[in-house]
């Protein structure tokens, strides 16, 4: 479970992610990425630990479940050259999902396989409301937000897609009104 420390935050913009994963590296890079960005971590080894988890913390929770196609976690950042910015791109994008869920008690899961023998393609996705069709073309928009006034910058994104662009790759927008 990651939850957001320090500052004045209220229930609503604190985040809390429980990472369930069994390779090791994956979850040390997520520890360390947000622990160095003010977060506590709490991992879940197993489905069943998260499960447990899960059920003692009364406040929503989004759980995140990696799950790495049949790589181990070196093949993968193999795969992934400059992880630093790639980790940036990760976590931009759970943030984003994060936030989808609107406070709400729902899932972010992150699906990561080899497309090809020199791809990697992830896929992060939620349970949110949602993305309308007629603005889903301008998400990656220097400062375009869906936020109220002052509650977000409308970078996230913009960084994200050029850093994806920067290493040759793509992302896209696969999203359909009340299904995430």
């Amino acid at each position: 479970m990651i939850s957001r420390t320090g500052g004045s935050a209220t229930m609503e913009d604190t985040l809390r992610i429980l990472v369930v994963d069994d390779e090791e590296t994956i979850r040390g890079i997520l520890s360390r990425v947000l622990g160095e960005e003010g977060y506590k971590v709490t991992l879940a080894e197993s489905g069943e630990e998260a499960l447990e988890i899960f059920g003692k913390d009364p406040h929503p929770l989004v759980l995140t479940d990696i799950r790495m196609g049949g790589m181990s976690g070196m093949e993968l950042l193999t795969e992934i050259r400059g992880i630093n910015s790639e980790t940036q791109v990760l976590m931009n994008l759970v943030i984003n999902a994060q936030q989808a869920l609107d406070g709400q008690r729902g899932t972010v899961r992150i699906v990561t396989s080899l497309s090809s023998p020199d791809q990697v393609e992830i896929r992060v996705s939620d349970t949110g409301p949602g993305i309308p069709e007629e603005i889903q073309s301008k998400l990656f928009e220097p400062f375009f937000t869906t936020k109220p006034a002052g509650k977000g910058t409308g970078l996230g994104l913009s960084v994200t897609y050029g850093i994806i662009r920067d290493h040759k790759g793509e992302i896209r927008v696969e999203s359909k009104p009340g299904e995430g």
